[in-house]
């Protein structure tokens, strides 16, 4: 069971005035932005970022020059 599952489960089963007392608990959690991992992007992610639209008339050319080397 994920722990979405079971929060949805516990949730069910608060009466009235346990999911208002669980709602003013979670509210806090809802205003912090969530933190997302720095990972490196890999570097092909750039390619095709140049505005470039000539890129497919010249591939051999581009590629013969190494391809963003």
């Amino acid at each position: 069971m994920t722990a979405k599952e079971r929060l949805r489960e516990i949730v069910e089963s608060l009466d009235d005035e346990q999911a208002e007392r669980a709602l003013s608990a979670l509210a806090a959690l809802d205003a912090v932005p969530v933190q997302r991992s720095a990972r490196p992007q890999p570097r092909s992610l750039g390619h095709g970022a140049s505005g470039r639209r000539e890129l497919s008339e010249k591939v051999d050319e581009i590629l013969a020059d190494g391809f963003g080397r």
